[in-house]
């Protein structure tokens, strides 16, 4: 069933593998999205190996507009990362990862949240460098494939770093969403999609960043607007 949902021409030979051995371990991730499972599942007990505590809350229904292979992707390239930094970490009390998949308003937010000890490295467009010692001539690549994929939909990846506390945040908006996997599944070509109109706009502030800046919302639009991390 799973290796259905992720190719049908079984491109990603790969999940076959993945699910058995998924299988095999009594407690699964039960999120709603057979993918998405098998994602969770599978970097829980690469974390429980290396004595890294992983907790996710996940609403896996929230990805239907998603592709099997853009899931496996976003979740696992994050996931990867987290592991990567969380690993170098001495302190046990420190070596953890957080994940969270909900919905706010109408979008579908995806965090991961983790501590690390390296110094971060960007390149000259901004994008963060990873130093995985696989992955010599592609530093990065996970990132910019998570930015990808969220552009695909229409979304946003931010990332915010505190007191060696890492957090990456993928901003899906629904409904675009929507629109761009019936593109993806074939289902319609892009110009045929008629446009829509958004008639309940949503305001996102950063007081931090309005602080830093010497911004000063109206009260009008402070009442109504909503605290983005």
């Amino acid at each position: 069933a799973l290796r259905a949902e992720v190719d049908p021409e079984h491109a990603a030979a790969g999940f076959e593998q993945l699910e058995k051995s998924v299988q095999r371990y009594s407690a699964q991730q039960h999120t709603g999205n057979p993918v998405l499972d098998v994602i969770l599942t599978t970097k829980e007990r690469t974390c429980a190996d290396r004595g890294i505590s992983f907790t996710a809350v996940a609403d896996g229904s929230l990805l239907s507009n998603m592709s099997s292979m853009d899931i496996a992707s976003l979740f696992g390239n994050a996931l990867d990362n987290a592991i990567e930094a969380t690993s170098k970490l001495a302190d046990p009390e420190q070596r953890l990862i957080k994940l969270a998949l909900f919905e706010q308003n109408s979008f579908t937010v995806v965090r991961v949240e983790n501590y690390y000890d390296s110094r971060l490295k960007k390149d000259a467009e901004g994008n963060l460098r990873t130093t995985k010692r696989d992955d010599q001539h592609r530093h990065g690549f996970g990132v910019k494939s998570i930015r990808h994929i969220a552009q695909q939909y229409g979304g946003e990846v931010t990332i915010r770093t505190n007191d060696h506390w890492f957090v990456l945040t993928v901003l899906l908006p629904r409904q675009t969403g929507l629109m761009a996997a019936r593109v993806l599944k074939g289902e319609a070509a892009a110009s045929d999609i008629p446009y829509e109109i958004i008639t309940e706009p949503s305001l996102y502030v950063n007081s931090k960043v309005l602080e830093s800046f010497g911004i000063t919302l109206p009260e009008e639009l402070a009442a109504r607007a909503t605290e983005a991390e």
